[in-house]
């Protein structure tokens, strides 16, 4: 993917020589993107949840993907649950 492709919320996949792991783009920058891959409910907290987040430079776009669908905060809020418990 290209920098111009980046939205925010849009699911993506990240492929690394390890694995692949699928999340949503949370934050955009010039400098760096991230990827969302947990989400999870924490009530003591600023906001309310808490996050796991995949930081990708953009020598490494190329290795992500996506299917042109959008997070909704609503629906889903874990990614590769699993992996992070």
């Amino acid at each position: 993917m290209k920098a111009k492709d980046f939205k925010q919320g849009l699911i993506i996949s990240y492929k690394s020589d390890i694995d692949v792991w699928e999340g949503y783009v949370n934050f955009i920058s010039k400098q760096y993107i991230t990827i969302c891959l947990h989400e999870w409910d924490t009530p003591h907290t600023m906001h309310g949840y808490s996050q796991c987040n995949l930081l990708v430079y953009p020598d490494y776009y190329q290795h992500c993907s996506s299917n042109e669908t959008y997070h909704d905060r609503t629906i889903s809020t874990a990614f590769n649950k699993d992996r992070i418990e």
